[in-house]
């Protein structure tokens, strides 16, 4: 790693601080001055991570870091995947229409071209996370034994405003009796600070979390057509590789394998059609995707890879390794497992230390 020493979010700080981070710190400023085990362990899979890569990139690599991290962090998640199934990696070969797709992986038995995409969040869904992450936690906290909410509405409290009234008043609004039947209902509208507490309480079920949803959850209806799009853009990067070609999405905007389920192959009937069934009889451009629904230090979701449904190559022996979901001819998707977690060959983070 000698030829990363000049990154100083990577260096062990010489003056102990464990202060917590502000809002406004970004993760490398934090990286670069904390002591803090949960910072320690961040540096450790960083330089660990990066040190695998071959020397030629590190540097580049970090700087990338420094200046885009959601989408370089993901191209490093996905560069290590490849190499924990054995891959030999290059960067970046262009095609013959000029384009430059991320990794060409060398397996013992064949090749792959391997393109990472991060779909952008949106910037107004951003902003309104800061404010309504730890809001929606305090609801989620007092929700009643055998209830769950719908969030409809909730009042605007910035990051650094204190939240103890707001907190108290949730709670004191939460105080009733469980539901006596699975349809019941309760309807909460309280004003607080110029805005509105507006919560609907429904009888759980067994499968219901205890926030069921709600237009802040809701704001991010568009997964679906986002991992629909990053396939398209993507496809067009790759289409004249002489390689069997896979799109690996990161799917930290709010995709869960539910959306990569419908974006790719439809939904049964629905009337929605998913990406992979479009009706055409000839080889597909993308033999799959490589799907991320979670992407972080901590490794905390394996990668799963949905195969073409007309894809009639092979991809190399390793892809084995990874959980893997098709469409059947019928139209239900079926799914075959994997026990070995791929991810843990990148010695996850323990982000559990205070």
């Amino acid at each position: 790693m000698t030829d990363t020493v000049t990154f100083r979010w990577l260096q062990e700080p010489a003056i102990p601080d464990s202060t917590p981070s502000p809002p406004s710190e970004g993760l490398l400023d934090w990286l670069a001055r904390s002591t803090a085990p949960r910072a320690r362990e961040a540096r450790r899979f960083l330089k660990f991570n990066l040190a695998q890569l071959p020397a030629e990139w590190r540097t580049s690599v970090c700087r990338d870091l420094e200046s885009r991290w959601q989408t370089a962090f993901f191209e490093l998640i996905v560069a290590r995947t490849l190499q924990a199934v054995g891959a030999r990696l290059e960067r970046e070969k262009t095609t013959a229409s000029g384009r430059r797709p991320d990794f060409l992986a060398w397996f013992a038995d064949r090749a792959l071209i391997v393109d990472a995409t991060s779909p952008e969040f949106l910037s107004a869904y951003e902003k309104s996370r800061q404010h309504v992450d730890p809001l929606e936690k305090i609801v989620h906290d007092a929700v009643p034994v055998a209830w769950g909410v719908w969030i409809s509405e909730l009042p605007e409290i910035g990051p650094a405003q204190s939240k103890r009234e707001f907190k108290r008043l949730v709670r004191q609004l939460m105080r009733i009796p469980p539901p006596q039947h699975e349809r019941d209902r309760r309807d909460i509208e309280e004003p607080f600070g110029g805005g509105m507490i507006r919560l609907k309480l429904l009888a759980a079920s067994a499968d219901q979390p205890a926030i069921a949803g709600g237009p802040w959850l809701a704001y991010w209806s568009d997964a679906i057509s986002r991992i629909r799009r990053a396939v398209k853009r993507k496809r067009r990067q790759v289409r004249d590789s002489p390689y069997p070609r896979i799109v690996a999405i990161d799917g930290r905007f709010g995709a869960t394998l539910h959306d990569f389920d419908r974006a790719l192959f439809g939904d049964g009937g629905d009337g929605l059609g998913g990406e992979f069934i479009n009706g055409r009889a000839s080889e597909p451009v993308c033999a799959g995707v490589l799907a991320y629904p979670e992407v972080g230090l901590s490794c905390p979701c394996q990668p799963v890879l949905y195969l073409h449904p007309r894809f009639t190559g092979a991809l190399p022996l390793p892809f084995a390794l990874f959980e893997r979901r098709m469409v059947k001819p019928d139209e239900q998707i079926e799914t075959v497992p994997r026990s070995e977690r791929v991810l843990q060959a990148l010695r996850p983070a323990d982000l559990s230390a205070s």
